[in-house]
């Protein structure tokens, strides 16, 4: 009997250990389905937000490339073996030469000639008979340092990334094949004639470039590696920061003088540190001022490399122009013929903020482009079209 007592009780306290054993491994079994559960969520919440971040980059990028369609941007001197020319990031630097000129003409190397000719891009503005025009910038060094280690990625603002966050603001079915993106500018209806702002457009490009400008070619005359600048140009590109950063600016430098500067350095330091801090223009006095060549020590810079882009401005179909000294502008017997002669050769576009010339007589009048018609781009072409012009009275006399 005592035995079959004990024989019970150890059959009790077995089966009471199994029990205890099997609910505590159903509950690390329940507990390591949650983990496992949990784990898996926030994989998906990863994933799902590294997708929509994707997506909205690749709405960004599409955005923009709307909006360079419309002035039809095209990339020039890719990086050799880079797989795609056509991408922001295969832009490479150019140093910029002072030359000679009036306007917005600049002077090019021969080999860009024969990448044009080999890319069929010779004649700019769709067969349309448009002069060749280009995007000419210094890249905003953050930006190109991005892109110099990471190709496809583009930093973009915080405006345009909070229009793509308002464009998708999370993911759905639909959107496993597509990004979301619509083209605004594009899908526009015509009939009601309004069009998407292109503020965004324009500030995005303000992040991209510390300063830009638009002009076109002279000649294929200049150095490999280099594009000349006239003094138009020079200032826009060296005035026209949103920050108000100053642009380090230098001078295009005579080699000879450069050499009778070392040898003079020998002779007398003091005369060499008076010849480096004050340009001297007796060069530039003893040759006839030819548009295209350099002109050495005649107007400051950018320090910067420059970058270039083919572009297609639209024919411009107005303008507003402020004469900067309108005391003596107004004089001007016969306004409109002096300025579509001085604008007819010397400019191919006009862009906002930038100084035209309006000669008469010999005497150079400054007028200011406050504005232009169409004004998405803030630069429109000015030749074989009828611009009206409208001249600001804010600053021209009453009499």
């Amino acid at each position: 009997m005592l035995e079959f007592d004990q024989a019970v009780s150890k059959l009790n306290r077995d089966h009471a250990n199994l029990r205890k054993n099997a609910i505590q491994r159903r509950s690390t079994q329940r507990q390591l389905e949650r983990n496992r559960k949990s784990r898996l969520l926030e994989q998906r919440r990863q994933r799902d937000k590294l997708l929509l971040q994707e997506k909205r980059q690749l709405w960004c990028q599409r955005y923009m490339e709307d909006w360079e369609h419309g002035l039809n941007i095209v990339d020039l001197y890719g990086i050799p073996g880079s797989e795609n020319k056509e991408k922001f990031s295969t832009l490479a630097p150019l140093k910029a030469v002072s030359v000679w000129g009036d306007g917005d003409r600049i002077t090019l190397p021969v080999s860009l000639l024969s990448e044009l000719t080999e890319r069929e891009l010779l004649t700019s503005g769709g067969g349309k008979q448009q002069p060749l025009s280009f995007r000419i910038g210094i890249l905003n060094a953050e930006l190109q340092s991005s892109l110099s280690h990471q190709p496809k990625s583009i930093l973009f603002t915080p405006d345009l990334v909070r229009a793509s966050e308002a464009a998708i603001p999370t993911l759905s079915k639909e959107d496993d094949n597509d990004s979301g993106y619509k083209n605004t500018k594009m899908d526009t209806d015509e009939n009601e004639g309004d069009k998407t702002d292109s503020s965004l457009y324009l500030h995005e490009l303000n992040h991209r470039y510390r300063s830009y400008t638009y002009g076109t070619v002279l000649e294929f005359t200049a150095e490999e590696g280099c594009i000349g600048i006239p003094a138009t140009i020079a200032k826009t590109l060296l005035q026209q920061r949103i920050d108000g950063a100053k642009l380090d600016s230098t001078f295009t430098r005579d080699p000879a003088q450069a050499s009778l500067a070392k040898q003079q350095q020998k002779k007398d330091s003091n005369e060499l540190i008076d010849m480096a801090t004050e340009p001297s223009s007796s060069s530039n006095n003893e040759t006839e001022r030819i548009p295209g060549h350099i002109a050495y020590e005649a107007f400051p810079i950018p320090c910067l490399p420059l970058t270039i882009q083919l572009a297609t401005p639209p024919r411009g179909t107005a303008c507003i122009l402020r004469p900067l000294s309108p005391n003596t502008f107004h004089r001007i017997p016969n306004v409109k013929i002096s300025l579509e002669q001085s604008i007819i050769q010397t400019r191919a576009t006009l862009n906002v903020g930038q100084e035209i010339d309006c000669w008469y007589r010999g005497h150079c009048e400054k007028l200011l482009v406050d504005k232009v018609t169409p004004e998405d781009f803030r630069v429109v072409g000015c030749v074989d079209t009828d611009i009206t012009v409208e001249f600001s009275s804010s600053n021209l006399s009453e009499d």
